[in-house]
């Protein structure tokens, strides 16, 4: 995700209120059926504005609706060009949009390496 620190489910809910995170995306490694969320450590200097779009953008990919979800993003990349989760999810918009998932798909991006 070219970000700095990523964190999952369980060490999220061991901080405190006082970090802030964002969702990054529910991922299954290599050799494990159950998915886990995982979380990008936000510094106190991280932009809110992009924390919007981004969130619009994640929404719109999860419902599927690739097209719409890659909009977003590209103004996520024109605007904010270092941010490495918005530009993961705009390649992954570019492929769903030529090759989409099964009908099936829930959602999880599944890693063929550990």
């Amino acid at each position: 995700f070219d970000t700095n620190i990523i964190i999952d489910e369980t060490t999220k809910r061991q901080l405190s209120n006082s970090f802030a995170t964002r969702e990054l995306d529910l991922v299954a490694v290599k050799g494990k059926t159950r998915p886990v969320k995982i979380f990008e450590l936000l510094f106190s200097d991280f932009n809110s504005k992009l924390l919007k779009i981004y969130n619009q953008g994640r929404q719109l990919y999860q419902q599927r609706e690739w097209i719409r979800a890659l909009a977003v993003f590209e103004e996520a990349a024109e605007q904010f060009p270092n941010d490495g989760p918005a530009r993961v999810y705009l390649e992954r918009c570019r492929q769903y949009i030529d090759n989409p998932p099964s009908d099936d798909w829930d959602g999880v991006h599944r890693l063929s390496v550990k």
